[in-house]
């Protein structure tokens, strides 16, 4: 004997599990807007020193601004500085912070802002602060993350244009990223022989 189920009933099973499932999403970013700071804070950390040289890496391109680079490497010390933020679609903070350094590349036209993920492009895909940002998102491997040493979100590095680290730490706010930005233009460039930099970096505006 063969038992049929009631077409409203698997309807109403599905959707319950979309309901359960968008629940979940939810949570899952409260709970990281709550364990995430809103300004800069380095305490206790065991990411990539300044003054370190910052690891260049093999990605994946999670947007169209990414896909428009036509190239799958980043590597720094080009001659600009860089505001490299790693970061998750799923997290609150995550979305300001991406939009602070969108604010950011609109005031200041030497700053060059990079976002990479871990995460799969689905969930970029379906977050349009990361899918339709003008700024690049890489999606890198796990080895690239564990170059870096980061273990929370959203972390920035600000990378000077002779490519070493000059200051980094946790922040979601425009003004939090700006006093990074001030504060690694105020240490002085590691390669003072890379031509054009000491000029470069007397004529950069500070936010």
């Amino acid at each position: 004997m063969t038992v049929s189920v009631p077409l409203a009933i698997l309807v109403l099973q599905w959707s319950l599990l979309v309901f359960l499932l968008v629940l979940l999403v939810l949570a899952y970013r409260q709970l990281a807007y709550r364990l995430e700071g809103t300004g800069v804070s380095d305490e206790a950390d065991v990411t990539l020193a300044v003054g370190s040289t910052a690891p260049a890496f093999t990605f994946l391109p999670g947007n169209h601004a990414a896909a428009n680079l036509g190239s799958n490497q980043e590597g720094f010390g080009r001659g600009r500085w860089t505001v490299l933020m790693f970061g998750d679609p799923l997290c609150i903070s995550c979305e300001r912070a991406l939009s602070a350094i969108e604010r950011l590349q609109q005031d200041d036209q030497d700053a060059y802002g990079l976002v990479v993920t871990y995460a799969e492009r689905r969930l970029i895909e379906a977050v349009s602060a990361f899918r339709d940002s003008p700024v690049p998102i890489h999606i890198v491997d796990q080895a690239s993350v564990d170059a870096y040493h980061v273990t929370q979100t959203p972390y920035l590095f600000i990378i000077d244009p002779s490519g070493h680290v000059k200051a980094r730490g946790i922040t979601d706010t425009l003004s939090g990223l700006q006093r990074l930005v001030i504060e690694a233009r105020r240490r002085p460039l590691n390669d003072i022989q890379l031509v054009g930099v000491e000029q470069f970096k007397n004529e950069v505006r500070v936010p």
